[in-house]
């Protein structure tokens, strides 16, 4: 499983067209003077900060995924250190602030659709099936989990919002023999009858 950088969330802005961008960069990173770097050529995109967040965390996997609530101009942040999905206020995005936290332990990937935050979360051990679980946008209260496979790591709405592919990445407890190897696997969370009757089906590599 990848182990994400330290956390600081940069807002910036896109100087070839209007956008909002965030990156995880070392929580203690300071802006350096220096040159100014040359003007962006023909089909390239120049960055410029315009806020940043800091998680507190220093070292560890405080940052892992971010998805962007549009019509609530919120982000959702995989904290995995602390096991919650971070929520920030961008509709100022020289300074993003804490709204909440989802807790979501083993959080390991996020997505944001139609009103819905899906959270992929790891179990403990890791080698069990892990689960998905879906909050309302608005309000951020829980909805329902779902199980899934061993390690869930990515988690998405397909166009239509009426599902959830979610990769397993089914990491072995070790590579010694007799420790526990779970199959790698995709899940799909069917939420066409409604999120409260969400049910899951997955498919493994055999």
């Amino acid at each position: 499983m990848r182990r994400p950088r330290p956390f600081v969330l940069s807002v910036v802005t896109c100087l070839a067209a209007a956008a909002i961008a965030l990156a995880a960069v070392g929580a203690s990173a300071v802006a350096t003077s220096g040159p100014a770097p040359p003007p962006p050529g023909r089909g390239e995109v120049s960055l410029t900060p315009l806020g940043t967040y800091a998680s507190g965390e220093f070292d560890e996997g405080a940052a892992e995924i971010v998805a962007y609530d549009r019509p609530r101009e919120r982000a959702l942040v995989v904290n995995a250190e602390a096991g919650t999905v971070d929520v920030l206020d961008l509709s100022d995005p020289t300074t993003p602030t804490l709204v909440d936290t989802l807790s979501t332990p083993g959080a390991n990937s996020v997505d944001v659709q139609r009103g819905l935050v899906a959270v992929a979360e790891q179990a403990d051990p890791t080698t069990n099936r892990g689960r998905v679980s879906i909050f309302r946008a608005g309000t951020l209260r829980l909805l329902t989990r779902v199980r899934v496979g061993a390690l869930p790591d990515m988690v998405t709405f397909t166009p239509d919002q009426q599902s959830l592919v979610v990769a397993n990445e089914g990491e072995p407890e070790g590579y010694c023999a007799g420790q526990v190897d779970p199959r790698g696997s995709v899940s799909l969370v069917d939420l066409s009858d409604g999120v409260a009757r969400a049910t899951a089906r997955t498919a493994g590599f055999a």
